[in-house]
């Protein structure tokens, strides 16, 4: 099992990935979403850190290293719904929940 994730980490270096982000209240109620896409450039114990293309290009995103989330992609157009950005074909897909902890009790 170890092996298979380290062959799946190697594999989704310097590969397109679209991102999505969806942001939640602790209730459960959606806040924002937003979509970005880039190139993977490296893996490690603690995140995938992606370089990002297009309306976020220059920055670096780091997610989490749950590589079950990263799906292969169906060839064809990714329309961003935030930007409008299109992305041919890209190599990978994954989508994450954020969700606000708890508001603190005095």
């Amino acid at each position: 099992m170890a092996n298979r994730k380290l062959e799946k980490a190697k594999e989704i270096i310097g590969k397109t990935v679209v991102i999505g982000l969806s942001y939640f209240e602790h209730s459960g109620e959606m806040i924002d979403s937003e979509g970005m896409y880039g190139k993977v450039l490296s893996v490690n114990t603690d995140c995938v850190k992606v370089e990002l293309e297009g309306s976020h290009q220059g920055e670096v995103i780091n997610l989490p290293r749950d590589l079950r989330a990263f799906k292969k992609a169906e060839p064809g157009t990714y329309t961003l719904t935030c930007s409008g950005e299109e992305v041919v074909d890209p190599d990978y897909t994954t989508a994450w929940h954020i969700t606000k902890p708890p508001e603190k009790k005095d």
